[in-house]
């Protein structure tokens, strides 16, 4: 349903995380609050923040895909590559360009769902 390999192996990415929501593990849950759906494996409503990985570099481009859906609300993606303290707004499938972030190597990726916004999965991969 997402493309995360195909686009992280195409554009050179270095790292890849994948969390298809089987189980809450990936999620920081003291930087959330949502609605986890365990029948649809799913979040809903609120705020979703992945759990921050460890880059053995500092990450200088980050690509978020995600598996979603919108019919009447919204949903923010954002990235950080300094554990979660700045954040940028990105739009899934692009690389997004984060070397004016301050420099960090915990990488982290947020969603906030509004409306009947559904989030099945998300991958991230940065180099």
């Amino acid at each position: 349903k997402i493309d995360t390999s195909m686009n992280a192996s195409r554009n050179a990415m270095k790292n890849l995380v994948i969390d298809v929501f089987n189980d809450e593990e990936g999620i920081d849950k003291d930087r959330s609050d949502y609605e986890y759906d365990p029948v649809n494996r799913s979040i809903k409503n609120g705020v979703v923040v992945s759990k921050a990985e460890f880059s053995s570099f500092v990450p200088t481009t980050i690509l978020l895909s995600a598996d979603y859906s919108v019919t009447d609300g919204s949903i923010v993606f954002e990235v950080s590559r300094d554990g979660g303290n700045t954040w940028s707004v990105v739009n899934p499938d692009v690389i997004h360009n984060v070397s004016l972030q301050p420099q960090g190597k915990y990488v982290v990726v947020r969603a906030t769902l509004t409306g009947d916004a559904e989030l099945r999965a998300w991958g991230y991969s940065w180099s």
